[in-house]
């Protein structure tokens, strides 16, 4: 239940900032997503783009645990 709380908070913290992004567009990866089209396809909804942005931030977490992870196994083999 707690994960359901947590993934309801994300999408609608993320789905206030994308609408800040339409109003007043940065140079970030919020506006790129809001700006992304390929010709003939129509652009992303919201909920498309907060899929996106849930998969980065489980890469981003993913990459970062692996990478911590891995240089404590060499420090600990190689002091």
């Amino acid at each position: 239940m707690e994960c359901a709380r947590s993934l309801v908070a994300f999408q609608q913290y993320f789905a206030a900032r994308l609408d800040e992004r339409r109003r007043e567009p940065r140079d970030d990866i919020l506006t790129d997503l809001i700006n992304a089209r390929l010709d003939g396809v129509e652009p992303l909804d919201t909920a498309e783009m907060l899929n996106i942005l849930l998969q980065l931030l489980v890469a981003g977490n993913e990459t970062t645990t692996n990478l911590i992870a891995s240089a404590m196994m060499m420090l600990l083999k190689n002091p």
